[in-house]
Parts: C-alpha cells; sequence; structure tokens
C-alpha cells in the first residue's frame, strides 16, 4: 500500500509540474508575436499607466520604494493618483525595467500575469470540481478570453487586467463558504483583497454580483449561522489586509473635495455592437470572442442538466452581458452609485468569468459525452483557444511589426496631450511622458484645481498674486523643487497640488503655507533664492498599517503551507 501511495504522489506531483510547464509555455507563446519586433501600438489608457510605472521606477532608482505623488511625470504637477488608485501590482514591471528595456519590460510583465491567471483558473477550478481537464479548459477559456486580451494589449485597461487575474479566487471563494462543508473563507478574502489591491471599481462590480449570491441562498434560507460568521469573517480580514489603500482614502480623499475620475455613463454600446464584435472574435472593449459567444448562446439547450450553481451562473453571464449594453437603461441610473461605473462594458469581465465556468462543465459533461470524446472535445478546445487568441491579435500584431504613421515624437511645442494611438519602440518610449496623458491627467485633483490646471501644468508660479512667471521644476521623490529669486519678500503661488499632508520647505526648512484659489500652497518668501520643495508626507501611521496587512499576510501564507503539509501526509 505504501508503495502506491508513493507512485501516486509521484505521478500526481509529475503531473502538475508538467501543467504548470505548459502554462508557462503557452504564456511565452501568446506573448512573442507581440514582443519580437520590439515594438508596440499604445493606445487608451496605456500613457497613464505607463506613467505611474515610470514615475514608481524613477523612485526605486532614487533608493525610494513608495510614490504618492507626481514628481517626474504628468506634468510634475504632484497629482497623487498613486494614493487613489492602486499601485502594488505596478512594482513588478517597474523592478522589470532595471533588467530588460522598455517594451520588453512590459511584455515579460504581460506574460507573468497570464501565466498567474492561468495557475489561478486552474486551482480554482482543480479544487471545485476535482478534475484536471475541466480545471485546464476552464483556465483557457477565460485567460484567452477576448476581453482580457483588450484589457492587456489593445485598451491597456491594466487595472482591470490585473483585477481580472484574481476575480476567480473571490468567486470560488463565495463558492467555498456556500457549498463546501468547512465553509471556508479565507479564499474570499485574499481574492478581494486582491482586487482591491487592483482595481477599486472592480472591487464595486465584484461585491454587486457576490450580493446578489448571498440574496440568493438568504431567499433559498440556506444561510446558517456558521456561513453568516463565516462571511463576517471574511469582511473583515479583507478589510484588514487592505488598510494600506483605504486609509489614503479616509486622510486625504473623503470630506478634502478630491475629484476621482468623471462619474456617470460615459459610452454605451447596443446588444448588436456586442454580438457583432464577439463574432468577428476581435479583442474589442465590448467583445467575449465567438468562443464565449457560443456558450452564451447554446448553454439553454443544457440549462436543464445543470446544478444550481451551474444555473446561477449561467443566468448571471446573461445578465452581465445585459449590463453591457443599452438593452439596460443606464441613463436612468447615470446620475447615483452607479455611474461610477462610467463604461458598463466593465460587466463583460464577469461575463467571461460565469461562461468559463459553464463552458468548462459542458466540455467535459460525461452525460452526454463518453469519456473518449471530452478528452477529444478538451484537445479541441485548446487548439480553439489557441487559434481564437492569435485571431484576436492578429491586428495588434500586423500594427506592430511595421513603423505606423503614429510613430510617436518628443514633443517640442510645450503642453500637449498625447495622440490617442501612438506606437512607441524602445528609443521613442521616454518621448511620451513630456505629452499629458491621454485619460486620467487630472483625475484627483483637488476640486479648485480643474479650473487652473493648464496654470498648475505650464508650471506658471505666482508671485504676489499677480506677477505671473514659468520657472522648470527640479523632481524628486515625492517632491517638486523651485527655485524662485525674489527682489523682497513676497508671497509665492507654487503650482504643485495640495493635499491634507502636502508639507512645504523652504531652503531646507519646513514653512507654514496656506491653499491658494488653484489649490496650491502659498508661502511667504524672503528676498533671493527660495529653494522651495514641496513634498508629500504621510502620517507615521500610514506605515503602521502597512505593517498590519504584511503580518496578516505572513500568518495566511504560513497557514498554507501547513494545510498542504496536512494534505500530503494523509
Amino acid at each position: 500500500m505504501e508503495y502506491f501511495q508513493k507512485k501516486y504522489l509521484k505521478n500526481n506531483v509529475l503531473r502538475k509540474i508538467l501543467i504548470l510547464v505548459f502554462f508557462l509555455l503557452l504564456s511565452i507563446a501568446l506573448t512573442y508575436p507581440l514582443w519580437h519586433v520590439h515594438r508596440m501600438t499604445a493606445f487608451s489608457d496605456w500613457s497613464f499607466h505607463a506613467s505611474r510605472v515610470q514615475e514608481i521606477f524613477l523612485n526605486l532608482k532614487r533608493h525610494n520604494i513608495f510614490t504618492f505623488i507626481a514628481s517626474s511625470t504628468f506634468n510634475s504637477t504632484g497629482v497623487a493618483s498613486f494614493l487613489f488608485y492602486p499601485t502594488i501590482f505596478l512594482y513588478p514591471w517597474a523592478f522589470l525595467r532595471f533588467v530588460f528595456s522598455p517594451i520588453s519590460s512590459y511584455y515579460v510583465w504581460y506574460t507573468c500575469f497570464n501565466f498567474l491567471t492561468l495557475i489561478i483558473a486552474y486551482l480554482c477550478m482543480k479544487d471545485t470540481s476535482k478534475s484536471d481537464r475541466r480545471a485546464i479548459i476552464f483556465a483557457l477559456l477565460y485567460t484567452l478570453s477576448a476581453r482580457r486580451i483588450y484589457l492587456g494589449v489593445t485598451g491597456y485597461v491594466l487595472g482591470e487586467f490585473i483585477a481580472s487575474t484574481f476575480l476567480p479566487l473571490a468567486f470560488f471563494g463565495i463558492y467555498k463558504i456556500f457549498y463546501t462543508k468547512n465553509h471556508d473563507w479565507i479564499m474570499l478574502s485574499i481574492g478581494m483583497s486582491l482586487i482591491v489591491y487592483s482595481h477599486i471599481l472592480s472591487v464595486f462590480i465584484t461585491v454587486q454580483f457576490l450580493t446578489i449570491f448571498v440574496l440568493i441562498q438568504l431567499f433559498r434560507k440556506k444561510i446558517t449561522f456558521k456561513i453568516f460568521k463565516n462571511l463576517l469573517k471574511a469582511i473583515f480580514l479583507t478589510f484588514g489586509l487592505s488598510l494600506g489603500i483605504i486609509f489614503p482614502f479616509l486622510t486625504d480623499y473623503i470630506g478634502h473635495n478630491i475629484e476621482g475620475p468623471r462619474s456617470g455613463v460615459l459610452i454605451l454600446e447596443s446588444a448588436s455592437d456586442f454580438v457583432q464584435q464577439s463574432l468577428a472574435n476581435s479583442s474589442s472593449g465590448m467583445s467575449i470572442g465567438i468562443v464565449l459567444l457560443i456558450i452564451l448562446l447554446t448553454g439553454w439547450i443544457l440549462f436543464n442538466k445543470f446544478n444550481f450553481v451551474d444555473k446561477i451562473m449561467y443566468i448571471s453571464a446573461i445578465f452581465a452581458c445585459i449590463f453591457s449594453t443599452s438593452i439596460f437603461p443606464w441613463m436612468l441610473i447615470s446620475n447615483s452609485v452607479f455611474g461610477v461605473i462610467q463604461l458598463p462594458w466593465r460587466y463583460l469581465s464577469y461575463a467571461c468569468l460565469f461562461l468559463a465556468i459553464i463552458g468548462s462543465k459542458i466540455m467535459t459533461a460525461e452525460y452526454w459525452l463518453t469519456s473518449y470524446f471530452t478528452k477529444c472535445l478538451a484537445l479541441l478546445v485548446m487548439i480553439v483557444c489557441f487559434i481564437s487568441y492569435f485571431g484576436a491579435v492578429q491586428n495588434q500584431v500586423k500594427e506592430n511589426s511595421v513603423v505606423q504613421k503614429s510613430y510617436l515624437k518628443k514633443n517640442t511645442v510645450g503642453l500637449k496631450q498625447i495622440p490617442i494611438s501612438v506606437q512607441l519602440n524602445n528609443s521613442n518610449y521616454n518621448y511620451q511622458f513630456g505629452y499629458s496623458v491621454k485619460n486620467g491627467e487630472t483625475d484627483y485633483y483637488p476640486n479648485k484645481a480643474f479650473k487652473y490646471a493648464k496654470s498648475i501644468q505650464k508650471h506658471i508660479v505666482i508671485i504676489d498674486g499677480n506677477r505671473r512667471k514659468k520657472i522648470t521644476p527640479s523632481p524628486m521623490s515625492n517632491g517638486i523643487m523651485y527655485a524662485v529669486r525674489l527682489k523682497h519678500d513676497s508671497k509665492i503661488d507654487i503650482p504643485v497640488l495640495k493635499y491634507s499632508n502636502t508639507i512645504v520647505f523652504d531652503n531646507g526648512k519646513a514653512v507654514s503655507s496656506r491653499t491658494s484659489y488653484r489649490d496650491t500652497p502659498i508661502i511667504n518668501g524672503k528676498r533671493g533664492v527660495n529653494s522651495i520643495v514641496v513634498k508629500y508626507i504621510p502620517s507615521r501611521f500610514f506605515y503602521v498599517l502597512i505593517a498590519i496587512p504584511i503580518l496578516l499576510w505572513i500568518l495566511i501564507f504560513t497557514k498554507v503551507v501547513l494545510s498542504i503539509k496536512v494534505m500530503h501526509r494523509n
């Protein structure tokens, strides 16, 4: 018996290693056609995220690990988008800049996240279904979906792209609470916390679906005291793990008249656009790809054979697709709290997740196919997913392959917004930071600063309220220096955004400052040269709150390792 146990364990370990190798080689193969020419066509949100990574990279070069405000990017305005838009998963990309060229560093980062998504999706489904075949099919259907391609290498909606990696953890986590004997709640906390670290709007949408699932269980009277207690545990642990993200909102955002991204429905597409783009298998905002569309349109045939959870997943996928289009009356609630969604097609990431779950069930269900045919179908699905992916990225590959008219030139005319689509290579990569970003340049500005954004971005120093002088700033880690020469004592309005933890130094000494009509600091300058440094310095309590999640992650990691050891013993 001991011999057979050892042989089983050995074969099991070997199978897992082979699966990991397959996922790794697949992730590299997916990226290579885009990567090998060392060019990229940057579109939409790229410049926003690339600027954030550039700021983190420059701060790391200055031996400063934390980034709070923009001093070298975003026109050196000191905007605090780093405080309110999570950056944790941008750090690997910034670290890769020390090893690879700018273009390669992004594609290595993209490859790593595809690999991680494949692994997480596989492990979640394997833990639930106990089937390697179904877990692999689910991982492929989800990771290679047209929606994720759009997020990662077409629209560069990188906050959502990162969050999509961890969505399976949250939804399989709620499954474990409701439908397993132990009602294990740790996975839900881990998944939700990692989504918090990725993209706040994804947290909002995820909570919507999780709330619906909880209400369904309440309606069915399936929530016991133990389940309720574990849900509360998951909520409190998520809060504890997210303290470093939540704290800046409490200290600098809420009640401080900070303007976040514009609320309201910005773009609304029709259902016909959704079907047409999905049929075309395009990597666009309104596409889930042809494979998942077929699953959506044909899933009803086997609906009666689904178990309760599968039925909920399929219905949720249908509603997620409806929410993404003009079928849902978005304009009636555009000015409500749901207006923060901005782009209803964000729901398609969730549709892809739910449809991948259903698709993996259909393609491995032996109640309608024999074991032999399900194995053949599994192989066919792998091939189709692979072909579908390259079909979706073929336009991007074509645009990268030759120098385009949109090849980015150096900005020589002052303040100018970067074009919506530009071609970058390793030679002109840094030129993009001489432009204003396309989307998000003024996100998280203090309220009054919007009206005077141009004068702040042009570095106009205002002396005694009427004399305007353009001065080139000197960036430093989380701070910006202006050298202002005065003939006599004067009031100096510095073109750097002021937040609650902004501190001003004049000639090396901290000085008091008032807030100007531009939401920038005003100080009393002395005759002569004033070396004025405006810095963001968080309270010491911030660092204490950073330590709490780190300690909690260590405890979770220890618990997981001990659980794995117990499983192997048994």
